[in-house]
């Protein structure tokens, strides 16, 4: 269940990342950042806007799934993606 980050967590969170870049600025480590997204033809919303008293219909194609990996690396010194 997703829950809404506090300022603590933030300002830790932000401490944590600038030690993690300080070191990978004097390339102590690889700082890699990482996202994901999917894709999907199938409808997931069964409603729309409409004229008042007006029924329409919205067709649905089926489809696999898609979804896209993508990792960037610290100073974007790199990307790569990748689609499973």
């Amino acid at each position: 269940m997703w829950k809404q980050t506090d300022e603590v967590e933030k300002m830790i969170a932000a401490q944590e990342l600038a030690q993690l870049t300080e070191k990978a600025d004097e390339g102590l480590l690889d700082l890699v950042y990482f996202d994901c997204a999917g894709f999907n033809l199938s409808a997931k919303v069964v409603y729309a806007w409409q004229p008042r008293g007006e029924r329409i219909t919205i067709p649905v194609s089926g489809g696999k799934a898609q979804n896209v990996l993508g990792f960037l690396w610290h100073r974007c010194q790199r990307f790569e993606s990748f689609v499973a």
